[in-house]
């Protein structure tokens, strides 16, 4: 196959792996300059391969490889061929491939597709995926591809849509594009009565709203990413195949934030820097936590224990003594803080708690409560951490950080071992681990502080007078 890069014509053998890597590494090439950013990412965290024979039906998919932590793009190169694909068009199917990935689609969505929206879901994501390659790489490309009768969702894709689900209100498309997210186009269209099966161009329904034959060669259409098969990769490694499909999502979300905060102080693009914009915006929470709450029951906490006093003498007068009403405070239960650092709160919402709790310990010259961080990892060898922590970098260096998984049990061993004095616990975390009451009598109340919701099975294990759950995840308004 003839492709021209950088006004140049390359003759590349797209049958053979060497071929299909000379036309990556010319094209990476062309274009390092015009997007820094998301050439090195690609290089940095992808793998591009042909499809799989059992998949050859496909011009593209994604699976998230655990064992080489690597996301694996895999790529129709025969089809693209017989579709004499421009340099423009490799490039635009690649990234929208990547974008995905970048906007964490395999994990914002995941609550959308488990309530039976998975194929309005997918239309969604491609819309902004689109619009994000339009504007990277040129609306005409996405016309060239449809011309070529390779299906993909834009702006008449959505009007469509709401048409047939006789929804109004859909802003126009510039404001739907920059204004407006992902999550805000599907909870739109689901909260306005939008069907699970409704139909759309992109090649997967037909205008009845049933599932076309997707598994069959089909050389006419195509779609331009097959949803149906992007997954996570079933793990060979050994030492990976007890980590959740939810934990390995985790870690390449963590492992493409550390890469971006990596790239993005090198060197990037004006239109790179737009798409940064909007990143920020789109993967925003919907919600708050509550942290005043937190800071009231901790403080309540604190505040047990004292007594009110009349036999403090204040002053005397006249040789009589005159008694003010006054507070004399004694010792309550030593107050034990323990902080979920599994991976399941965000890095945003752990600088809150942070910053609260050594803002609180810091106001008396002795610490007024312990703070310990557990996850799976043995809180003994990582002992109980008193000193200041500023931000979560200087937190990382303590290293008991984990995206390893949740294990409660592993902080009420070390609760029972370390403490023998009566003692109050908070413990802050998003409650879903195996569950675990394992705990010494001297524990006076244990209060679970929640950043997710709280589900019925966690209230029925942690009920009686001992335990106290506390919700502080609250939507915007």
């Amino acid at each position: 196959m003839i492709v021209k890069i950088a006004e140049q014509n390359f003759e590349f053998d797209l049958s053979k792996g060497i071929g299909q890597r000379e036309l990556l590494d010319k094209l990476f090439l062309a274009y390092r300059n015009k997007f820094p950013f998301f050439i090195n990412l690609l290089i940095s965290i992808c793998e591009i391969k042909n499809v799989e024979q059992e998949h050859k039906f496909a011009l593209a998919y994604t699976k998230l490889n655990i064992d080489s932590e690597r996301i694996d793009i895999f790529l129709n190169f025969e089809k693209m061929e017989k579709k004499k694909f421009t340099a423009e068009e490799f490039l635009y199917l690649i990234f929208h491939e990547l974008l995905h990935n970048y906007f964490y689609h395999f994990q914002r969505f995941e609550e959308f597709d488990k309530d039976g929206y998975h194929e309005l879901s997918n239309i969604v994501q491609d819309y902004y995926v689109n619009a994000y390659c339009n504007e990277l790489i040129g609306k005409h490309v996405y016309e060239k591809l449809k011309n070529k009768k390779i299906d993909g969702i834009n702006y008449d894709s959505i009007s469509e849509l709401c048409n047939f689900n006789n929804i109004s209100g859909l802003p126009k498309e510039e404001e739907l594009r920059q204004q407006w997210t992902d999550i805000k186009l599907i909870k739109f269209l689901i909260n306005n009565g939008t069907k699970k099966n409704s139909p759309s161009n992109d090649n997967c329904k037909d205008k009845n709203g049933n599932n076309k034959n997707n598994n069959t060669e089909n050389e006419e259409n195509l779609k331009i990413d097959e949803h149906s098969l992007c997954k996570v990769s079933e793990p060979k490694n050994e030492k990976n195949k007890n980590l959740s499909e939810n934990s390995i999502k985790e870690i390449f979300k963590n492992k493409i934030e550390v890469l971006e905060n990596e790239l993005k102080s090198q060197n990037y693009s004006t239109a790179e820097s737009e798409l940064f914009e909007r990143k920020a915006n789109s993967i925003k929470p919907d919600y708050f936590l509550n942290i005043l709450k937190l800071k009231r029951i901790i403080t309540k906490a604190l505040g047990k224990n004292t007594e009110k006093s009349y036999k403090k003498l204040h002053r005397k007068k006249q040789g009589s003594e005159i008694v003010f009403k006054g507070n004399l405070k004694t010792n309550g239960y030593k107050l034990i803080i323990g902080i979920d650092v599994s991976g399941s709160i965000s890095e945003q919402d752990l600088n809150l708690f942070i910053n609260m709790l050594y803002g609180l310990n810091k106001k008396k010259k002795d610490y007024l409560f312990d703070i310990i961080y557990w996850s799976n990892n043995d809180i003994k060898q990582n002992k109980t951490y008193f000193e200041d922590v500023n931000d979560i970098k200087e937190f990382a260096k303590k290293k008991v950080y984990s995206t390893g998984g949740t294990d409660v049990t592993e902080f009420h061993k070390y609760l029972n071992e370390r403490y023998k004095e009566p003692i109050e616990v908070i413990n802050i975390t998003d409650g879903y681990f195996y569950y675990d009451k394992n705990l010494n009598s001297n524990i006076q109340k244990y209060h679970f502080v929640l950043t997710e919701q709280l589900s019925e099975s966690f209230k029925n294990f942690y009920s009686g007078n001992t335990f106290d759950i506390i919700n502080i995840k609250q939507e915007k308004n």
